[in-house]
């Protein structure tokens, strides 16, 4: 029994990632292009993480920085990678699944249940530890060496650090849970306590990332578990191992005895929050498109998944940009990068793809048709033109994305000391960066929709269509960025104008497609 729960939320994952239920089979994503997709996602991540594990290796070599600092970094960004990704899986698989009361109601053990989702859960961590720790393996086996007692506790760390993870992770969702239960503002609350997540996870990356060795010593150091774990994998240690299995061990055991036996009392608690009092107001009348354009905004800033997963781009484009603007001397090459020159014509080109690469991690768009689900019958229902229905969620994105990230390409301008021109021409092309964004998630919202969810986090987080819009948006970016550095040896302007050029032919393609195939194809959704 335990073993068919484990492999129907394993299966119930993978279904959600490989394609929209109530849609014709044909609409699926094959086994083949499903490994493909991950491994594209897995590959991309890989090699963004690698490009700094080798400046730190390559300053292990130099004999700038000690061995144990790779891993101590590496284990650092594992640890908070998964925190972010896991905090609010466990709130929902642990305290606020939706299957509780059918599975409970069925001759099957609690403590199954319980095991089942905690099982997923780590299976969860170490897929996300593994995007950092293999990359950084790579590097140092193939930069620095390990000895044979350093690959066994790096075995044996990278299935120990899960445990840790959740026990951490258990503790913070069951915070969060009992705050929000017990609030009027709940989803409030729940976004403000993710962005404080957030920004503590991106503000000791970027400390750590700019400073290096320094604020490795003296963080390291201090933080015993992070210490613990690196000096076991580079030293080969096995008294630091065993303190690293004790404390990962230890709280784990007890989390779960804990748990375990107050399971039922937590899932079937009934928790409730002061109730707002209804007053009566005169409804004021305003156009479809309007109308539709506020069900859209307030569909979004009432849901704290869809926020903290489709608007966390253009946040972490903002506090980016801060960050860059309270650095002193040069600003630009923060991290170096074999065979890269910086120069004046790089400066207005850098800030476009910078902001655009960040700002592409925003998908409001995708989502949005898979969203209204059971309530999509009430939009062919009603007199409403589908082309309103598609330009309200159009705007929905522009409206939460582009402030923000105009915002961030203003500051970094006035970081950079760009020329008006430049900087007038850069906040263009952001803007139509941001609309390329905005029209390829709709594209791929049409037609990979994801109906039939229990939970908005499937559509939200876990749908093809926001997949392929947030990587793709990435990958082409990139794209332009590796393209943009050629180009600007010739002018900075000529660079940029590529930019805004490509960018505005692919949304003026996809409007077109939207306005005349798209409209039609909407209006046949789920019927």
């Amino acid at each position: 029994m335990l073993k068919l729960l484990i492999k129907s939320k394993l299966a119930a994952l993978i279904d959600a990632l490989s394609y929209g239920a109530g849609k014709k089979s044909k609409k699926k994503l094959s086994g083949v292009g499903l490994i493909l997709l991950f491994a594209f996602i897995a590959v991309s991540t890989m090699a963004s993480l690698g490009s700094f594990f080798w400046l730190l290796c390559d300053g292990v070599q130099a004999g700038s920085m000690e061995p144990w600092t790779v891993f101590g970094m590496a284990i650092s960004y594992a640890f908070l990678f998964c925190i972010i990704g896991s905090v609010f899986a466990v709130k929902v698989l642990i305290f606020e699944s939706k299957d509780n009361d059918l599975l409970l109601s069925m001759p099957i053990p609690t403590k199954y249940i319980f095991i089942s989702r905690m099982v997923v859960l780590f299976i969860i961590n170490f897929a996300l530890e593994s995007l950092v720790l293999i990359p950084c393996t790579i590097l140092y086996a193939a930069m620095v060496g390990f000895s044979i007692e350093g690959v066994v506790n790096l075995i044996l760390v990278s299935l120990l650090l899960p445990f840790f993870v959740l026990t951490l992770s258990t503790l913070v969702a069951w915070l969060i849970s009992e705050i929000t239960s017990r609030t009027k503002h709940k989803n409030a609350v729940t976004i403000i306590l993710y962005l404080a997540i957030l920004v503590s996870y991106l503000a000791f990356t970027a400390t750590t990332s700019a400073s290096g060795a320094t604020v490795s010593a003296d963080v390291y150091k201090s933080t015993f578990i992070f210490w613990w774990s690196a000096t076991a994998i580079t030293n080969g240690s096995f008294l630091s191992l065993l303190w690293f299995a004790l404390v990962s061990l230890i709280p784990a055991l007890i989390t779960f005895v804990l748990l375990d036996k107050a399971f039922i009392r937590i899932i079937t608690t009934s928790k409730s929050a002061n109730k707002k009092k209804y007053t009566g107001n005169r409804a004021k009348s305003s156009s479809t498109y309007f109308t539709l354009l506020k069900k859209e905004l307030l569909k979004f800033f009432t849901s704290p998944s869809y926020v903290m997963n489709a608007g966390v781009g253009s946040i972490m484009c903002v506090i980016f940009s801060i960050y860059i603007a309270t650095l002193s001397g040069d600003i630009l090459p923060i991290v170096g990068v074999p065979g890269f020159e910086w120069t004046e014509n790089l400066f207005g080109p850098a800030v476009v793809i910078v902001c655009a690469f960040i700002g592409g991690m925003s998908f409001v768009s995708a989502p949005s048709i898979s969203l209204e689900d059971k309530q999509l019958w009430i939009l062919h229902s009603c007199p409403i033109n589908p082309k309103d229905v598609l330009m309200a969620k159009l705007s929905c994105h522009l409206i939460v994305c582009a402030p923000l990230t105009l915002v961030s390409a203003a500051i970094l301008c006035i970081a950079y000391k760009i020329n008006v021109g430049m900087s007038i021409l850069v906040l263009l092309t952001v803007f139509v960066c941001v609309l390329f964004s905005d029209y390829v998630g709709l594209f791929f919202g049409l037609k990979f929709p994801k109906f039939g969810w229990q939970n908005e986090m499937v559509p939200v987080k876990q749908s093809l269509s926001t997949f392929v819009t947030m990587f793709g948006s990435m990958l082409f970016f990139g794209g332009l960025g590796f393209a943009s550095y050629h180009l600007s040896k010739v002018s900075g302007y000529l660079a940029v104008l590529i930019v805004f050029a490509i960018c505005a032919t692919v949304c003026g393609i996809i409007h077109t497609y939207l306005i005349n195939s798209g409209v039609k194809e909407f209006e046949n959704l789920k019927k």
